[in-house]
């Protein structure tokens, strides 16, 4: 291959070759404080030039220890669960499955109260339900499970539940 003869080729060249060198050197070089810290796909060369790739196949696994509520009140006072809950299984069980509804219950469990997305869902909940409903809630449920140390002094401890609203909505017809 003969190199460009022209100054417009050498120029494209040359800047295309100066740009790869940056971008090695981008994913190569450390960032933070630790030579040993390295982001995966690039630094922020990758990402001001719209090189960086991400997928966004799955949400961010939600907080240990959390699960999300989907509940409907009606007009007589009931409360109603719209959203099968997601609360984990007790014991050192694994989900064997990963369903689009626990990707959703999982990223609403990394938002906080009155968040643009908890919101969102809250008002869809009043679509989901067969009856018709007053008001739809997102409620975020923290459990603290007791420690092997409490359990061995009251083998009768039970999980404590917390419950934050993390949004409600108004479902007028």
């Amino acid at each position: 291959m003969r190199a460009p003869q022209t100054p417009i080729g050498r120029g494209l060249l040359s800047f295309t070759l100066s740009l790869m060198l940056l971008i090695v050197v981008d994913y190569v070089a450390p960032d933070g404080d630790s030579a040993t810290t390295r982001v995966p796909g690039g630094g922020a060369v990758l990402s001001w030039l719209h090189l960086k790739q991400r997928w966004n196949m799955f949400s961010d696994p939600g907080p240990r220890g959390a699960f999300v509520e989907s509940l409907g009140l009606t007009a007589d006072g009931r409360t109603l669960h719209i959203i099968p809950s997601m609360e984990p299984p007790e014991g050192p069980f694994l989900r064997l499955s990963y369903d689009r509804m626990l990707k959703i219950h999982n990223a609403l469990g990394n938002e906080k109260p009155g968040s643009k997305v908890s919101r969102r869902y809250a008002r869809w909940l009043c679509t989901q339900s067969a009856e018709p409903l007053v008001s739809a809630q997102v409620v975020k449920v923290a459990l603290k499970r007791p420690t092997m140390a409490e359990w061995r002094g009251d083998p009768n401890a039970v999980t404590e539940k917390t419950r934050s609203l993390l949004a409600e909505a108004s479902c007028a017809p």
